[in-house]
C-alpha cells in the first residue's frame, strides 16, 4: 500500500491524521495485508479495518464499541460502493468521489449505522452513470432525491412500493469458499468453509416467500438478513421473508468443519483428509550452496475431492486455477516458466502469479525456475507460502440446496434459478 488517503470522512470531531501513519507503521510490519490485524488498540482509540479490493478501509473508534458490528459495516459500505461503481478501486474512488462522499453521509448518521440497505440508498442516490450525469448537468438537479423512499416509514423498510416486473423472476447462489492451510507433508492441517445465499428477486408487488433446504442443519453460526423472520428460521430452518428489490445477501454461515476430520478434538495435530479441495499443488524450494540464488518447482494436478455421504470420491472439473508465490523481499530477481498458462511477476512487491485456468487431460502443469537474493543476504529462515485459488461450479462443500420456494400474496409463479459455487478463500500450501 502507498499509504495515500484517498476519502476521509470525520463524524463528531475531526480525527487526527497522525493516526494514518501509525496504522501504516502496522501495515509496514505484516509481510500480507490480510495479517494485519482487524482491530489495533492504542492509548486513546481504537482502529477497525478491513481489507478488500486492495484497499484498506479504516476506522477510528474513541469509544467502547462491538468491533464486529464495525467490522460489518466497513464490509457494508465496500459491498454498497462495489453496487455503484461496478469495480472498487483507487480510480473509481477517486472518480466518484462526491458519490462516495453522499452515500457516507446516508449511511452512517453522526456515527450511528443507519441506511445501509442498497435498494433504500438508490431510492435516494443515484448511481453515478453517463446518461444520469447528463441529465443532472443539463437540468442542475442534485444527484440526491429530496423526498425520503416509500419504506423508509414502513415496517419493511427494505422494499418499495409499487414494484412491477414484465418477467417475474427469482435467482439463488450458492457460494461456498473454503480456507485451509496444506502442510509440507501434503496434509491438510486446517480447515474451515464459509457459505453465502445471494439471492436476485425482481417480483412484483409484496410477495410473502417460503424457501426450504434439503439438509439444512450442517449451517453453523449463521447470519441473517433483516427481511428474514428469524423465529421461523431458528425452529424449522425454512427462509420466510419479503425479499428486498433486487440483488441482497440473505444468509452466511459457517461449515462444521467435523465432517472433513477423521479425528475428534481441536489440537495442533488433528487433519482433515476429507477437505474438500479439487486439486493439488506439490512445490519444493532448494537453495544454492552458497545461498545466494535458489530454484522452485511447483507441480498441480486434479484431486479426487469426497462425498459426505461416505460414497465413492469423485473428480470435480476446476476452474480460474491459479498459485500466488509471494517471494522474499530479499529476492532480486526471478525467472520463472511454465508449461501451462502464463506466469507474471511484480518486481515491486515480489509475488509471481501463475495463471493456469483449467488442467489440460494430457498435461500436468509445471513451473520451474530459479531466484536470486540480494548480494549478502541469506535465505529466509521460513520456508515459502503459496497461495492456491480456484473454482468449481455446481459445487457445494456442505451439499446445501433449495428444495422448495413457495410464494404467498401473488397470483404469478415465477421464473426460479438456483447454482452453487465452490471457489477458494485463502488456500494456504506450505512449502517443504
Amino acid at each position: 500500500p502507498t499509504g495515500e488517503v484517498l476519502i476521509e470522512k470525520h463524524w463528531r470531531k475531526v480525527t487526527s491524521r497522525n493516526l494514518v501513519d501509525l496504522f501504516l507503521d502496522h501495515v509496514n510490519e505484516a509481510d500480507d495485508p490480510l495479517d494485519v490485524l482487524p482491530v489495533i488498540a492504542t492509548s486513546s482509540v481504537y482502529l477497525i479495518s478491513v481489507y478488500r479490493h486492495r484497499l484498506f478501509l479504516l476506522c477510528v473508534v474513541a469509544d467502547e464499541v462491538a468491533p464486529a458490528l464495525v467490522v460489518e459495516f466497513l464490509h457494508r459500505v465496500l459491498d454498497t460502493f462495489a453496487d455503484y461503481f461496478a469495480q472498487v478501486n483507487e480510480a473509481t474512488i477517486k472518480e466518484n468521489f462526491s458519490t462516495v462522499y453522499q452515500l457516507l453521509e446516508e449511511m452512517c448518521d453522526n456515527g450511528f449505522p443507519m441506511i445501509t440497505e442498497p435498494n433504500a440508498l438508490k431510492s435516494m442516490i443515484t448511481p453515478p452513470s453517463i446518461q444520469n450525469r447528463i441529465l443532472t448537468a443539463v437540468s442542475g438537479r442534485s444527484a440526491v432525491a429530496d423526498e425520503l423512499p416509500d419504506g423508509t416509514v414502513s415496517s419493511i423498510p427494505w422494499r418499495r412500493k409499487g414494484v412491477h416486473y414484465n418477467v417475474n423472476s427469482i435467482y439463488f447462489d450458492i457460494v461456498e469458499e473454503i480456507d485451509c492451510v496444506v502442510g509440507r507433508n501434503g496434509q491438510v492441517v486446517s480447515c474451515d468453509v464459509r457459505g453465502e445465499l445471494a439471492c436476485r428477486a425482481n417480483l412484483s408487488g409484496m410477495p410473502d416467500l417460503l424457501v426450504t433446504f434439503s439438509d439444512p442443519w450442517v449451517m453453523r453460526d449463521f447470519s441473517l438478513h433483516p427481511c428474514v423472520r428469524v423465529s421461523r428460521f431458528e425452529n424449522e430452518r425454512a427462509l420466510s421473508f419479503v425479499p428486498p428489490d433486487g440483488a441482497f445477501n440473505m444468509l452466511s454461515y459457517r461449515v462444521d468443519p467435523a465432517i472433513f476430520s477423521t479425528s475428534t478434538g481441536t489440537g495442533a495435530g488433528r487433519q482433515f483428509p476429507n477437505a474438500p479441495v479439487p486439486i493439488y499443488c506439490r512445490p519444493m524450494v532448494t537453495y544454492g550452496p552458497n545461498s545466494q540464488d535458489g530454484r522452485v518447482e511447483v507441480l498441480v494436478g486434479a484431486k479426487a475431492m469426497p462425498s459426505r455421504a461416505g460414497g465413492r470420491p469423485e473428480f470435480q472439473l476446476a476452474e480460474d486455477i491459479a498459485v500466488v508465490i509471494p517471494f522474499p523481499r530479499t529476492v532480486r530477481s526471478t525467472d520463472l516458466k511454465c508449461n501451462v498458462g502464463s506466469v507474471l511477476c511484480d518486481e515491486t512487491t515480489k509475488v509471481c502469479r501463475w495463471s493456469i485456468g483449467r488442467i489440460p487431460k494430457d498435461t500436468t502443469p509445471k513451473l520451474t525456475g530459479s531466484f536470486t537474493f540480494l548480494p549478502d543476504i541469506p535465505p529466509p529462515e521460513d520456508a515459502l507460502t503459496m497461495l492456491l485459488e480456484f473454482k468449481v461450479a455446481d459445487t457445494s462443500v456442505s451439499k446445501l440446496t433449495v428444495s422448495d420456494i413457495a410464494i404467498h400474496g401473488e397470483s404469478y409463479d415465477p421464473y426460479k434459478y438456483i447454482r452453487s459455487t465452490l471457489r477458494a478463500g485463502r488456500v494456504q500450501v506450505r512449502c517443504p
